[in-house]
C-alpha cells in the first residue's frame, strides 16, 4: 500500500512517542540504541520518518521500525499503522485471549492470539539478520529434516518424534536466516495450503540451492481445505507415507499453472502492492522506459533509481519503500556515470543518502550481449546483493536476437528475450528506444514507435513514453519531455510534462500539454 509521505512527520512523532519511549530528542532528530528501542544514539530518526542505525548501515522509514516493535514484517507497518491508530475499525478492539512464546537459540517470541480469530507475534527481541532456525538444536538431524511454515508446526511435528524446524518472519524474510546447520541434509519442505505457503515453499528452496543435498516438496491432496498446515494433520506420519514427493525441478511449470474458481473464491489471490503507484511497477513485474535517442531518458531514469534506492517520490509517483536497485548499463564508463550520479544524489537529503548508498548498485559499462552466460552471470549479482529491481540500459547495446537477422524488430526474436529475462524473477526496468519517427509520429503514433512493439506489449506490465513536448504549432519546445504512460493492470494515467532545472527533473506546472 503507497504510503501519504505528508502524514509521516504526525505519525513519527506519534510512533516514537508510543512505542520507543527510551528513544530521545536531539533537535529534530530522535536518537536510540537500535531498533528494538533501547537507549543509546546509533540509530537517528528524522522528523520527516526515515531513520538509519550506523552501526549497522541498515535503514527505512517509521512504518518500518512501528512493523518491528509489533513483530510484524516489514511491508506490513504502514497499513496497520493506519488502521490501528489513524483508521481504526469502528469494532471493538479484539481481547488477547492467548499467549505462546516460542524460545529460539538467544532470544523468546510470543504468537498473540485475538478474540476475534486473528494473530500477531511479537519479535522485536529477534536479530535482523542470520536468525537461528527454530529448535534446530532439539533435533539430531538424521534422516530427512522437515522444514514447515509456523512454529507451532514444528512443534507439532516434533511431539510426533519427527525431525523439523522452520524460520522466523514468513517468506519476505526466508533470507535472514541462517540455513547452513541444513548442509549437506536432505530437506522436505511441509508448506501451508495457501498462496502464503507456495511463497514460502518456493523462498526456501531458494536458500538451499547451494545448501542442502536434497530437497523435496509434497504434492498436497487437492481437497485440503484452505490455510490447512501440518499442525492440523491427524497422523502426520502416515500423510508423508501416503503423499507424493516432488523434486523442485519437476513441479510444474509456471505457465502451466491451473487455478480452480472454487479455490479462488475461497481464497482470493492478494493484490500486491505497488512499487510505483498507480500500478506503474508491480512486484516482479516489467516496466519499458523509451523515447527517441539524445532526449535524455536515461538521466530522467537516473532519478527515478535513486529515487527508488532510498523511496522517495518521483514525478508526483509514490514509492512505496525503498528497493534494492541494480542498474545494469551499457552506455557510460564508470567515472562519466559516477559524475552523473553525483550531480543527482546532491538534490537529496542525508538520510535519503545513507538509503542510497546501501541500496543502489551499478555495473560499469557492459560490453556483453545478455546472452545465457550473461545471464546467468546477473542472475548471480541478483542473489549477491538480494535485488529488488533489475535495470537494463539500453535494451539495444545488450539485446540478443539469436542470430534472427530482423533484431529488434522481430516479434520472435524479441519474445524470446523477453522470456530469457523473465526467467531472472525479479521486477525489470527496460529502457529502450523508439523507431526513427518525426516528434509529431511519436505523439500520435505512441507506443507502437517502439522497436518490437509486439513483444514488449506482451511481456510489460506498464510502458512509460518520453517523446520531445510540442507547442500548438507543432515546435520543439526546448527543455520539456512530454511523457505519456500504458497500463497493463490499471486504470489510464494522464500524461504530464516534465522539464530539467539544475540536474534535477521536475513535473512543468504551466500547463503544457
Amino acid at each position: 500500500m503507497p504510503t501519504d509521505n505528508s502524514q509521516k512527520p504526525q505519525h513519527t512523532a506519534d510512533i516514537m512517542g508510543r512505542f520507543f519511549p527510551n528513544a530521545k530528542l536531539h533537535g529534530t532528530e530522535w536518537r536510540m540504541g537500535s531498533i528494538n528501542g533501547e537507549a543509546g544514539e546509533s540509530l537517528c530518526v528524522t522528523a520527516d520518518g526515515l531513520w538509519i542505525d550506523h552501526a549497522t548501515d541498515e535503514g527505512g522509514d517509521i512504518y518500518h521500525l512501528y512493523a518491528n516493535a509489533e513483530g510484524l514484517q516489514r511491508e506490513q507497518g504502514y497499513q496497520h499503522y493506519m488502521q490501528t491508530y489513524v483508521t481504526p475499525l469502528p469494532q471493538a478492539k479484539p481481547r488477547l485471549v492467548k499467549t505462546i512464546q516460542y524460545q529460539y537459540d538467544g532470544f523468546e517470541i510470543k504468537r498473540l492470539e485475538f478474540s476475534d480469530g486473528s494473530k500477531s507475534f511479537n519479535s522485536a527481541a529477534a536479530p535482523s539478520h542470520n536468525r537461528p532456525l527454530y529448535r534446530i538444536d532439539d533435533a539430531s538431524l538424521q534422516g530427512t529434516v522437515i522444514v514447515v511454515e509456523g512454529e507451532k508446526c514444528v512443534d507439532y511435528l516434533q511431539s510426533h518424534n519427527m525431525t523439523a524446524t522452520t524460520s522466523l518472519g514468513g517468506a519476505n524474510v526466508v533470507d535472514r536466516t541462517d540455513w547452513k546447520p541444513l548442509k549437506n541434509k536432505k530437506v522436505l519442505i511441509w508448506r501451508d495450503n495457501d498462496a502464503a505457503g507456495m511463497k514460502y515453499e518456493n523462498a526456501v528452496i531458494a536458500q538451499l540451492q547451494n545448501i542442502a543435498s536434497a530437497v523435496k516438496t509434497l504434492d498436497l491432496p487437492t481437497d485440503l481445505p484452505p490455510k490447512w498446515d501440518a499442525a492440523d494433520c491427524d497422523n502426520p506420519l502416515q500423510f508423508l507415507q501416503d503423499t507424493p514427493r516432488l523434486s523442485p525441478k519437476t513441479k510444474m511449470p509456471r505457465g502451466l499453472q491451473v487455478f480452480a474458481l472454487s479455490d479462488l473464491v475461497a481464497n482470493p489471490p492478494p493484490v500486491p502492492d505497488d512499487i510505483i503507484s498507480p500500478r506503474i511497477l508491480t512486484p516482479e513485474g516489467m516496466l519499458v522506459v523509451a523515447g527517441p535517442a539524445k532526449l535524455g531518458k536515461s538521466h530522467v531514469m537516473l532519478q527515478c533509481l535513486l529515487s527508488l534506492s532510498c523511496g522517495n517520490p518521483f514525478l508526483d509517483m509514490e514509492i512505496a519503500n525503498p528497493q534494492r536497485v541494480l542498474y545494469a548499463q551499457a552506455e557510460l564508463d564508470m567515472p562519466y556515470l559516477y559524475e552523473r550520479i553525483g550531480k543527482q544524489y546532491q538534490h537529496f537529503s542525508p538520510a535519503q543518502q545513507q538509503l542510497m548508498k546501501q541500496n543502489f548498485f551499478c555495473t560499469p559499462k557492459f560490453y556483453e550481449i545478455f546472452d545465457k552466460k550473461t545471464l546467468d552471470t546477473i542472475a548471480g549479482m541478483i542473489a549477491h546483493y538480494k535485488i529488488d529491481i533489475l535495470v537494463i540500459d539500453p535494451l539495444r547495446n545488450v539485446y540478443d536476437a539469436g542470430g534472427d537477422i530482423g533484431g529488434e524488430n522481430s516479434n520472435t526474436a524479441m519474445q524470446n528475450f523477453l522470456k530469457a529475462v523473465s526467467s531472472l524473477g525479479v521486477t525489470t526496468i527496460i529502457i529502450h528506444h523508439t523507431k526513427k519517427s518525426k516528434p509529431a509520429e511519436l505523439h500520435t503514433n505512441k507506443f507502437e514507435a517502439l522497436s518490437g512493439a509486439n513483444a514488449l506489449h506482451c511481456f510489460c506490465s506498464a510502458g512509460i513514453l518520453l517523446v520531445p513536448a510540442l507547442d500548438d504549432d507543432g515546435n520543439i519546445i526546448a527543455g520539456r519531455i512530454h511523457m505519456y504512460f500504458d497500463i497493463r493492470n490499471g486504470k489510464a494515467i494522464p500524461s504530464k510534462v516534465i522539464m530539467r532545472h539544475d540536474d534535477e527533473w521536475e513535473v512543468d506546472a504551466s500547463g503544457i500539454s
